[in-house]
């Protein structure tokens, strides 16, 4: 599968990331913050009954991401079968976990002893359809200037970008173009509502951490939970700490099956720390401390994505769903 150029930046393994780069969708999220546990399951609107922040971490829970991802896919191939052209989807399974996501799915301990966070998977079957894909022979098999519409067709001219403005004051070109450009419209309704509850999310997020972060029940959690962690044979402080320490342990020359017995290791010792220091509990009371000292300006933005990633989300999993009929 091709995909546009991301837009987002991270620190899990290079080799993992390019995996999923190739295997996944653009329009994943990543993180610098190390602090979020995750909260709730798949809520994608807004309610009374829960903060924004809230919402836009449901809205990125693996079965959020999976759809966004999926609903791209089938876009990108109705649009490229109409324009006389093949493309070749890649669509994630409900139980694969990205590493770009910020904030790690607890899942079960049935799950975790299973599969780990599913990196394993993912990789593997990524690894089995690279070079010799039905995809690569057919753009090989494209001649200079078929492949040069071939690109055109999926991402559009070279200009047709978006500069966007994001809330913490950067800005960010945003391909506009071609068949991923129809997408994420239809998607998202627009390349600014794109931008806004993905990019912006990553800003607002690393700027309500530090509020966040003092909270003294959910620092002792965190304490706590590395504590546990350590006792059972790993160095790290929090649950995006030990996903990236599991993602790590990937390269091109360890997929097998041994590395993936690591990988479970990590992810079982990673749910019962969390369980067992009532993180995820911790966090929520965090965050419903702090938002009536949160600023207004950051408020705003966290409704604004919350609602747009809600959005997103919903019709995703109406673009699979009619796909699956």
């Amino acid at each position: 599968m091709v995909v546009p150029e991301s837009v987002a930046t991270g620190k899990a393994s290079s080799f993992l990331c390019h995996t999923f780069r190739v295997f996944a969708s653009a329009t994943v999220l990543i993180s610098s913050v190390a602090l979020w546990p995750v909260v709730g399951a798949d809520s994608t609107t807004l309610n009374s009954s829960k903060l924004p922040m809230e919402i836009v971490v449901d809205a990125e829970s693996t079965s959020a991401i999976t759809a966004i991802s999926n609903a791209q896919q089938i876009l990108v191939s109705r649009c490229m079968t109409i324009k006389g052209m093949k493309f070749f989807l890649s669509i994630l399974k409900s139980n694969q976990v990205s590493p770009y996501l910020t904030i790690p799915e607890p899942g079960n301990a049935v799950e975790r002893s299973k599969g780990g966070y599913g990196y394993y998977s993912v990789v593997n079957s990524s690894l089995a359809r690279n070079s010799s894909s039905n995809e690569d022979t057919y753009i090989r098999g494209l001649s200079k200037q078929g492949q040069l519409k071939y690109q055109e067709l999926l991402f559009g001219r070279p200009n047709d970008k978006v500069l966007n403005h994001l809330i913490d004051g950067s800005t960010v070109y945003t391909g506009a173009g071609g068949c991923f450009g129809e997408a994420y419209r239809e998607i998202f309704g627009s390349i600014s509502n794109l931008v806004w509850s993905v990019n912006d999310l990553i800003p607002a997020i690393n700027e309500i951490s530090t509020i966040v972060s003092t909270q003294t029940n959910y620092k002792r959690a965190l304490v706590n939970y590395g504590i546990c962690m350590a006792k059972s044979g790993f160095s790290v402080k929090s649950p995006e700490e030990a996903r990236i320490y599991a993602g790590n342990l990937y390269t091109r020359n360890t997929v097998n099956i041994a590395t993936r017995a690591k990988e479970v290791k990590v992810a079982v010792a990673d749910y019962r720390c969390g369980t067992a220091t009532r993180l995820n509990e911790s966090f929520k009371l965090a965050v419903g401390n702090v938002w009536p000292l949160t600023p207004q300006r950051l408020q705003t933005a966290l409704v604004k994505i919350a609602e747009e990633r809600g959005h997103a989300v919903a019709v995703s999993k109406l673009i699979v769903e009619n796909a699956a009929k």
